[in-house]
């Protein structure tokens, strides 16, 4: 593993192990750019310095490459708007370039603070090898043919006119569509000037649907035997059982369709090349990608960029969109819509012999950098499909931005044609990438999907018994016995709950890896596994932890249990003897009965509207609600999970007397799915504002990786230090010890404490104050406190008091309104006016909302939020991670607990860094970070603060040393 640590200021040198470029003085400081604030002179990482010698290229000579090099130098220089860049942007981008070129590294994580340009150093240092990358390949394989030439005796015209024309003829496809890109850029440019081109335009004729629409025979609802894919590249099952026809004629009638199918997905011509997939949280993140890359020199802007998305973001069929609830619901009726009768095709999908549609619309997307908005406008200006076009445009584009969902997970990567394989992959704002993976892979059945599933598979059935082939009915006879020993297990198990007898703690079955009795199923109270009372005391903290959480929920929990998802089919019973689940999976992936199933449930639903005869509340709510059978298609999938990767919970629901029971597959090693990706990635780069602490990514993420195949990169800021301040508060104006733990937060005496810590600091902070609580029953408990006691009123003459809603829909008018009352103030104002934010960690407003300047002069975190041990679900994902740092015997830094204690420390102080992050977002802000809790004081948990953070705490020694800290650094700031 190859650490870097590149500093924008001395430090203290850190007890981790890590690499530190040498530093110089920049005594003299680069010219300021036009558009950003001149930078400070301080001690610096020399831009020109190298990585270290394993991430460096064998290659030293200059740019361009050499013909003879199969290594690429590095760049002296990057495609950067700002000339020249900070010294930890050149670090950032070098060390970047060096991990992708180093075809050892699978993965580099970056950490670098949100303010430092670290989604433009990206882009910069990924397209910068992209093009290197590209000259290479060509000038390689006219390498090749000159040796082969050379040996041939032509004269050397004759070498220089062939290596000529073959370097033409690599080109002319690239050439062509470049051609044909400019071309488009030229009339968006004409259109433009002359303000044709607009952000929302609407559809000149929308064709109505519903006069199309008719009831299809019931057979469009058969199960379809046929072997070609659909426009999602979804192969349709193709029968694996015994029905008469020999396997030799199998084997050819499937070469036959293979071919078929690669000769009709051809497209001569076309250019497919390397690419680097970024993904993001959300669209409006990517779309802050696509102005990054707009702001870079020539050809930057050029790069060939498309945007992923969904059918929800970029159908333009009103008519569907209008009868579609639910995102799921619009995905069913696009696929029905494309594969059934001619009279039903959706009109924005050309048909395969006007081909020519489809590439205007993938040419329009590639010619300059666009969001989902724009891929939506042009859709409708074409009468083009946006999402099928988008697709289209996949092998020719350079740059794929798309959110987690469409590259985390199989299913939707296959869906959309997406393949890795020797591609570049950025996962940005990844510091949540462990969580994200186990959520996407954790899926529930509530009692009202089983029955749902189970009832519209029963009528299917009924209906059809006597049309489907052997196989089909076979299958879903099975699914069937599945779906019905499942239903009667957990309304049994609810019952079992019913008239309250024991504590709920009674009832919760945790597991040890090793299995055991009962279906494998141990006592919550039993040791974490093997080794848990070794001589090394490992897994003693997460016990400890886990048995504190079992007391808690057994005081207000609802009823649960925990098991290993294998058990379950013992646990059914007879019912389901010969029921094989990776059979039943293998055929509900390939058939996609369940489409045809929701389908036919959709249909009668739709006729039982129309004759009055349904429940309109209900009619709404199936609308609503994912149609059945995916849940259990998705639910069947995780329980062929290895058994060891994850869990199966019940937890009881109702109220007394009508109990019932929620089930779950709870992902616990999210390693394979990340594997999956790692693999056949040439690079995986996680990046990240605030990724510390970094120990969860290497016991959850790839634990598979050699030390060689891994690099961690991270930097400081770019404000000089004294533009910082972060400090401890740990008592309170009276003296009293501050720890805001769980069993505190009502101590009316500490609320009291914290009210006049925080009078005092309205006192003392310029402009705005944002302070972060650990929960909003903790905010809400707060609030009520400081009303009843007029505290809140003494306040509100100071800084305007404004709280973070529970509404997303209110978000923005309170920020708007916020940021108002701060703007009021004057500029020459120092101490008076301004205005109070009170917020919540993890929630709406401590991530993704930047903070700067004025807006908060100070943020401050009360408490440390850790999250709820009475949560079976985390404690079972403690009690594995520790387990697992045991099999692969991973060593712990010195003072580290044990992985499952670390993994929930972890958890705690990442929404911390993320919250304190908010204020500093570019060199010339300046804030202060203040941490109300004397726990934050512990080596161990301010270890776990960023780096650029926690080198300069200041641990106050009472609360007076604490106002003459925070009144002294705004005395220097504002004179």
């Amino acid at each position: 593993m190859v650490c870097v640590t590149a500093r924008a200021s001395p430090s203290p040198s850190s007890s981790r192990s890590v690499i530190t470029p040498t530093s110089v003085s920049a005594s003299t400081p680069p010219a300021p750019h036009p558009h950003r604030p001149a930078p400070v002179p301080q001690t610096t990482q020399s831009p020109t310095q190298d990585p270290p010698q394993s991430l460096q290229s064998s290659h030293t000579g200059p740019h361009p490459i050499s013909s003879l090099a199969l290594t690429l130098p590095m760049p002296s220089s990057f495609p950067f708007p700002y000339d020249p860049p900070y010294p930890i942007q050149t670090a950032l981008m070098r060390h970047v370039y060096a991990a992708i070129e180093a075809r050892e590294v699978k993965v580099a994580v970056v950490e670098s603070p949100t303010g430092t340009g670290k989604t433009l150093s990206l882009l910069s240092s990924t397209l910068a090898w992209l093009a290197d990358d590209k000259e290479r390949r060509i000038r390689g394989e006219l390498d090749g043919l000159t040796e082969e030439m050379e040996g041939g005796g032509d004269p050397p015209w004759v070498l220089a006119q062939s290596l000529e024309r073959h370097r033409r003829t690599l080109a002319a496809a690239e050439d062509e569509l470049e051609a044909r890109l400019r071309d488009v850029r030229r009339k968006e440019d004409a259109k433009r000037g002359e303000g044709r081109i607009r952000k929302k335009q609407k559809t000149s004729h929308q064709p109505d649907l519903a006069e199309n629409a008719e009831n299809s025979d019931d057979d469009s609802f058969l199960p379809d035997d046929s072997a070609t894919p659909d426009l999602n590249g979804d192969s349709a099952y193709t029968g694996d059982d015994d029905d008469g026809i020999s396997p030799a004629l199998r084997t050819l009638m499937k070469k036959l369709a293979d071919s078929r199918t690669k000769d009709s997905t051809r497209e001569d011509g076309e250019v497919a090349c390397t690419k680097i997939y970024y993904a993001s949280r959300t669209h409006s993140q990517l779309a802050q990608v696509r102005n990054e890359l707009l702001k870079s020199p020539d050809p930057t802007p050029h790069t060939r960029t498309l945007p992923l998305a969904s059918r929800a973001n970029l159908c333009i069929n009103d008519a569907l969109r209008a009868r579609s609830a639910t995102a799921s619901e619009l995905d069913e009726g696009c696929r029905e819509m494309i594969s059934g009768e001619k009279r039903n095709r959706c009109p924005y999908l050309p048909p395969p012999t006007e081909d020519a549609k489809m590439l205007d619309m993938r040419d329009r997307i590639l010619s300059t950098p666009k969001d989902i908005e724009d891929l939506v406008t042009i859709g409708r200006e074409l009468n083009t499909c946006p999402y099928f076009g988008s697709r289209r445009a996949i092998p020719q584009a350079q740059l794929v931005t798309l959110p987690y969902n469409l590259l985390l997970q199989k299913t939707a990567r296959e869906a959309l044609g997406i393949d890795l394989q020797d591609n570049v992959v950025v996962i940005d704002e990844a510091h949540n990438l462990p969580d994200t993976l186990l959520s996407a892979h954790t899926p529930t059945l509530t009692p009202p999907t089983l029955h749902a599933a189970l009832t519209q598979l029963r009528i299917y059935l009924a209906r059809f018994r006597t049309r489907l082939a052997p196989r089909h009915g076979l299958h879903l006879r099975r699914l069937v016995r599945f779906l019905g020993a499942m239903e009667g297990f957990v309304e049994g198990w609810a019952k079992e709950g019913e008239g309250g007898g024991g504590s709920a703690s009674a009832s919760v079955t945790a597991v040890s890896g090793g299995g055991g009795g009962n279906g494998g199923s141990t006592s919550a109270a039993s040791p974490v596994g093997p080794g848990a009372k070794s001589g090394r005391g490992r897994g003693t903290e997460t016990a400890t932890a886990m048995q504190k959480g079992k007391e808690k929920d057994a005081k207000m929990g609802p009823r649960q249990e925990i098991m290993p998802a294998n058990s379950l089919m013992a646990r059914l019973g007879a019912q389901v003897d010969g029921v094989n689940l990776l059979e039943i999976e293998a055929y509900l992936r390939r058939s996609k009965i369940a489409r045809k199933i929701s389908g036919y449930s959709d249909k009668l639903a739709q006729k039982a509207a129309e004759k009055g005869t349904s429940d309109p509340h209900a009619t709404s709510a199936r609308r609503r609600m994912t149609p059945p059978l995916h849940a259990v298609e998705n639910f069947i999938l995780a329980l062929t999970n290895d058994d060891a990767d994850g869990r199966l919970s019940l937890t009881q629901v109702g109220d007394k007397g009508s109990e019932s029971a929620v089930l779950k597959y709870q992902l616990l090693n999210p390693s394979h799915h990340f594997k999956e990706i790692v693999d056949v990635a040439r690079c995986v780069i996680l990046a990240g504002g605030t990724m510390s602490p970094m120990g969860d990514f290497q016991v959850q993420l790839f634990p598979f990786l050699k030390e060689r195949e891994l690099s961690i990169f991270t930097c400081g800021h770019v404000i000089p230090p004294q533009n910082l301040q972060t400090l401890v508060i740990g008592k309170g104006p009276r003296g009293g010890e501050l720890v805001f733990k769980y069993d505190q937060r009502g101590n009316q005496d500490m609320i009291a404490e914290l009210g006049q810590v925080l009078t005092n600091l309205v006192n003392l902070v310029p402009h705005g104050l944002v302070v972060f609580f650990p929960s909003y029953a903790f905010l809400n408990a707060i609030k009520a406190a400081f009303q009843k006691s007029g505290l809140l009123e003494k306040i509100n003459l100071k800084k305007k008091v404004f709280f973070e809603p529970e509404s997303t829909s209110d978000v923005e008018n309170v920020l708007r309104q916020y940021a108002l009352a701060i703007s009021s103030v004057p500029s020459a104002s120092t101490r008076k006016g301004g205005a109070l934010l009170l917020a919540v960690i993890g929630a709406k407003l401590s991530e993704g909302i930047n903070f700067s300047d004025t807006l908060a002069r100070a943020v401050v975190v009360v408490g440390l939020p850790f999250p709820s041990l009475a949560s079976i679900e985390l404690r079972e994902r403690m009690r594995y991670v520790t387990e697992l740092e045991q099999k692969l015997k991973i060593p712990r830094l010195p003072g580290a607990k044990d992985a499952g204690a670390e993994l929930y420390e972890n958890l705690c102080m990442k929404s911390v860094n993320q919250s304190i992050g908010r204020a500093i977002r570019h060199q010339n802000d300046y804030a202060s970070l203040i941490l109300v809790d004397s726990r934050y004081a512990s080596p161990r948990i301010s270890a776990k603060l960023p780096k650029w953070i926690g080198e300069n705490l200041i641990v106050t020694k009472n609360f007076g040393h604490a106002v003459k800290e925070v009144g002294q650094f705004f005395r220097e700031k504002t004179g």
